[in-house]
């Protein structure tokens, strides 16, 4: 009872800690939500938000893939959505939806401790020792990033219950009237996940591979290896059939239960004529390839579904897990989807998913394979290792398959307990403590210390934020598919695109899309009056990125020239016959596709960002192409920006007014059209009583933004300074003619009045 009552303890730590990771990543607790979960999170939040109102989620949602539609049941396995929707409703409301589900998720992920333990204590039979294991999970940055990067990641609910399918697939009890009941839990607990996360199918593929080594390693046990399988299969049929999404998937015809029919049929040929072991493999394979061979049209359109993760993996070895300098080798498909937490963990990655862990498992797994090698493993240690050693070389392909590989590395580390010598010897057991301790610490310091804050998210919600209170016109987004959930979620607006990729039409769709930026203006008008686009979202990425992870690589954009539509969205849109840009921020800018006839306008006022300047960046090669080195070494240099300010102002408080001089000159030497920049110069002059130096800065900032009112003030305050009082009235005056609400201005104009009476 005690165990379980610290189990209980830590878990709620552990929901303390995430809360905490998250809040510093979104100040979730105090803000309204928005936009606070991304990408899918975004959408499957809209989804889930719409059952705690007692809505219904329809089976067709036009606004989520428009025009066409989105088969919601049948592209997006829904159950976190209606279980963490209903459940909301026997939960105080004063507790906000957003807020809720964070925590829902926190608690959700947190029940893998308990398999956890269980599989500890199963293969160490140490109760108390299996709670190391416990700890190396909770300090693991493996098993809590995601989660609080994301906040309502559909892996969290999914994940738990796997685990513990795996733990209830070994355990036998001890009542043979309950012979039923942990292969009847395996089976359901299986069930959940496949009904709430894609990929479940593939975990399940390799839990099929292990089952079937089982099956012919311990043959003469196999009627033990298959019973819980039956479960398992009984309930992915259940799955099949009764789930819209895995029925619109042909999952009853996947590759892994079709040889799931394979396995229990050589077996139930074996309970009628008793097989020898060749025999059983023969019939196993003969059976698999005459299914796959006779149901390969139903089967393929279950890979056809799937066909960018067969696509990624196949080029993932190919090319040795590291992306070719050329794109046009692989296809959109695989090359969309190669990035974030498919791509290969770098050196450094490793050490912080798994090198503390490492340390305190690498004796245990030695200890296992050594077992193994003298036939003297257990089946729960034999599935241990299988596991391990799948899911090493698949977590060095896809990074974000650490989620699994944690799971099946943390029970190793209570091994180091059970051997004998090291038991009664006082100065062994301090080592292993020194041992376990360092690695604890060594987890803990590389995962706490790692970042894992949402970057822009500022810009993306200041852009969503737009499109919801000023897109009244009817018709759609269109916009890069990962920012395109939270436009669908959070500005209630129709999107184009949408980040749930699991199908080929809409795969088919974006890379439509995506190519049609990069056409003339007439072109990529025309795909937007056949998709009914009234807004484009256009971001700075589309031209200046150039990486393995950019639009272009994917569509094989080696080159943009000047005549392409995406050259003047970023760089003359005033040149644009049939768009109009409305908003503008350091990341995005947003176009409305103007109706035959429509007038173009621009904004009287946009506020300045380095990267959409044409006198610095649009420079062309002799082909009328954009030159891609020059930007990239200029860009290296903008981005310094801000690190240069800062270091400007660091050095003024030491007193090195030359140095801080020269860090701001720096700025405006590589972009003389950056009013922010004068203004900050200005500052700086003023604050060393340089009024005419201040005012000249002052006066260029003006002539660059007419409407940017801290240069106004700032051109006041060097007058001010200077003693010129009327002409710092007179600048202010000025200013509240366009701002004239501007609290500020208000206030400092008093002063110069109430400065002048005094005088």
């Amino acid at each position: 009872m005690l165990r379980k009552v610290l189990l209980v303890i830590i878990l709620i730590c552990t929901v303390f800690m995430k809360a905490d990771l998250y809040e510093k990543n979104t100040s979730f607790k105090s803000s309204d939500g928005f936009c606070q979960f991304r990408t899918e999170s975004a959408v499957r939040f809209h989804y889930a938000k719409l059952v705690s109102e007692g809505k219904r989620i329809p089976a067709v949602d036009e606004k989520a893939q428009f025009p066409e539609g989105l088969k919601v049941k049948e592209r997006i396995k829904l159950t976190n959505e209606y279980f963490s929707g209903i459940l909301y409703n026997f939960v105080s409301h004063e507790t906000p939806f957003h807020v809720y589900l964070a925590y829902l998720m926190f608690i959700i992920s947190g029940i893998t401790i308990f398999a956890v333990y269980s599989v500890s204590n199963k293969i160490s039979g140490l109760k108390w020792a299996a709670f190391i294991p416990v700890l190396f999970l909770v300090t693991s940055f493996s098993w809590y990033s995601r989660t609080v990067a994301g906040g309502f990641v559909e892996e969290d609910f999914a994940l738990p219950f796997i685990f513990l399918s795996f733990l209830f697939y070994f355990l036998k009890h001890k009542d043979p009237a309950k012979k039923y009941l942990y292969p009847l839990l395996s089976g359901l607990f299986l069930f959940v996940p496949l009904t709430s996360w894609h990929m479940t199918q593939f975990f399940y593929t390799v839990f099929l591979a292990f089952i079937a080594f089982e099956y012919f390693l311990r043959y003469e046990e196999r009627d033990d290896t298959v019973f819980p399988l039956l479960f398992i299969a009984g309930f992915n049929l259940l799955g099949g059939v009764l789930i819209p999404t895995l029925r619109a998937e042909g999952f009853l015809f996947s590759y892994s239960m079709l040889a799931t029919y394979a396995l229990i049929g050589s077996w139930l040929l074996d309970k009628k004529i008793k097989l020898s072991l060749f025999s059983s493999l023969g019939i196993f394979i003969l059976l698999s390839g005459v299914l796959i061979s006779g149901f390969s049209f139903l089967a393929g359109r279950h890979s056809g579904e799937y066909n960018h993760v067969y696509q990624l993996l196949y080029y993932k070895i190919r090319y040795f897990g590291t992306k070719p300098d050329d794109p046009s080798g692989m296809p959109f498909d695989a090359k969309v989807f190669w990035q974030a937490g498919f791509v290969s963990p770098v050196f450094s990655n490793i050490l912080i998913h798994f090198g503390g862990l490492f340390v305190g498992a690498a004796f245990g797994i030695g200890l296992i394979i050594s077992k193994f090698i003298k036939r003297q493993t257990s089946k729960m240690e034999e599935g241990l290792l299988f596991f391990l050693m799948a899911f090493i070389p698949l977590y060095l392909l896809f990074e974000r398959l650490y989620v699994f590989l944690v799971f099946f590395m943390v029970p190793f580390s209570v091994l180091l307990l059970t051997v004998k010598p090291f038991k009664n010897n006082r100065v062994k057991k301090i080592s292993i403590a020194v041992i376990i301790i360092f690695a604890l610490g060594c987890q803990s310091y590389l995962g706490f210390t790692k970042d894992i804050k949402q970057n822009d998210a500022g810009v993306h919600r200041d852009m969503v934020s737009w499109l919801k209170n000023n897109a009244k016109e009817e018709g759609a987004i269109l916009s890069n598919f990962g920012i395109a959930g939270q436009i669908f979620a959070y500005a209630d607006k129709p999107v184009v695109l949408h980040p749930m990729f699991e199908s080929a039409d809409i795969r088919a769709k974006t890379k439509e899309c995506y190519e049609a930026v990069y056409k003339s203006e007439e072109e990529f008008y025309a795909l937007c009056r056949k998709y009914k686009v009234r807004y484009f979202v256009y971001e700075w990425q589309f031209i200046f990125d150039k990486t393995k992870n950019s639009v272009r690589y994917q569509i094989n954009q080696n080159a943009v020239n000047n005549k392409s539509a995406a050259y003047n969205f970023h760089f003359y849109p005033e040149k644009l016959s049939k768009f109009s840009l409305m908003f503008q921020n350091t990341y995005y800018r947003i176009y409305k596709v103007n109706e035959p006839g429509e007038k173009v306008t621009i904004p009287a006022r946009l506020e300045y960002y380095p990267f959409f300047n044409p006198l610095i960046f649009a420079k062309k090669d002799n082909s009328g192409n954009i030159n891609d080195t020059y930007i990239h070494e200029l860009m290296n240099i903008v981005w310094q920006f801000p690190q240069m300010q800062a270091k400007a102002l660091v050095l003024r408080k030491q007193g090195k007014n030359d140095l801080a001089e020269s860090e701001y000159k720096k700025i405006t030497g590589a972009d003389p059209y950056f009013p922010q920049a004068r203004v900050s110069l200005a500052e700086y002059y003023i604050s060393i009583n340089k009024p005419q130096e201040a005012a000249n800065q002052a006066a260029s900032a003006i002539q660059l933004d007419k409407y940017y009112v801290d240069a106004y003030y700032y051109l006041s305050q060097a007058y001010f300074v200077a003693g010129q009082i009327d002409n710092a009235i007179e600048v202010l005056k000025e200013t509240e003619k366009f701002a004239p609400e501007h609290e500020g201005i208000k206030r400092t104009l008093q002063m110069y009045q109430d400065a002048k009476k005094k005088k």
